[in-house]
C-alpha cells in the first residue's frame, strides 16, 4: 500500500506544513504515505485556464501508468469518516501502483487531469482554500487509518 498526496503550490503558512507533516508522521505505522508539492510559482501571471492546463501537465508527468488518481474536488463524492476509511483502504488494496490523492491549485483541476482520475472525492460541501484542504486531508487520512486499526482516535 503506497499513498501519495499531491498538492499544487507550497502552503504559505508554516502551521499548515507542520500540521501535514505531523499527521503524515502519525500515519507511518499504518502505511507508507508521502507528500509531493507541485510548484506553481513559475506559472506567473498566466490566465486561469492556461494556469490550470500548465498545472495539469505537471500533475500528469508525476503519474505512472499503474498509479490510480483520485482528484479532490468540491463536486466529488462525499463521505462520513467511517465511509472514507472503508473506501480509502478499498482503493489502496486494489490499486496496482500508488494511490494518488490530488489537491489542485486555487483555480481547480484541469479537465485533462479530471479525465485521468478514476474518481472525484470531496472533503466537504464547504469550499476550503487548497492549503487548508491539504491539512484536512492529512488529518482525515490519519483518522481513516485509526478507524481501520481501532485505535480509539475516532469517536463515532
Amino acid at each position: 500500500m503506497k499513498l501519495l498526496v499531491a498538492a499544487v503550490g507550497r502552503p504559505k503558512e508554516a502551521f499548515i506544513l507542520q500540521g501535514v507533516a505531523s499527521y503524515l508522521e502519525r500515519l507511518r505505522p499504518f502505511m507508507a504515505a508521502s507528500l509531493t508539492l507541485i510548484p506553481d510559482g513559475r506559472l506567473g501571471k498566466l490566465d486561469r485556464l492556461r494556469r490550470m492546463e500548465a498545472e495539469g501537465a505537471e500533475i500528469l508527468k508525476l503519474l505512472g501508468d499503474r498509479d490510480q488518481l483520485i482528484a479532490l474536488d468540491e463536486r466529488g463524492r462525499t463521505f462520513t469518516s467511517e465511509a472514507f476509511s472503508k473506501e480509502l483502504f478499498s482503493q489502496l488494496d486494489s490499486s496496482p501502483g500508488r494511490l494518488v490523492l490530488l489537491i489542485g491549485g486555487p483555480w481547480g483541476i484541469s479537465p485533462q487531469v479530471k479525465e485521468r482520475a478514476s474518481s472525484l472525492w470531496s472533503l466537504s460541501s464547504l469550499t476550503f482554500p487548497h492549503e487548508l484542504a491539504l491539512l484536512v486531508l492529512a488529518e482525515q487520512l490519519y483518522r481513516a487509518a485509526s478507524i481501520r486499526a481501532g485505535t480509539g482516535y475516532h469517536h463515532p
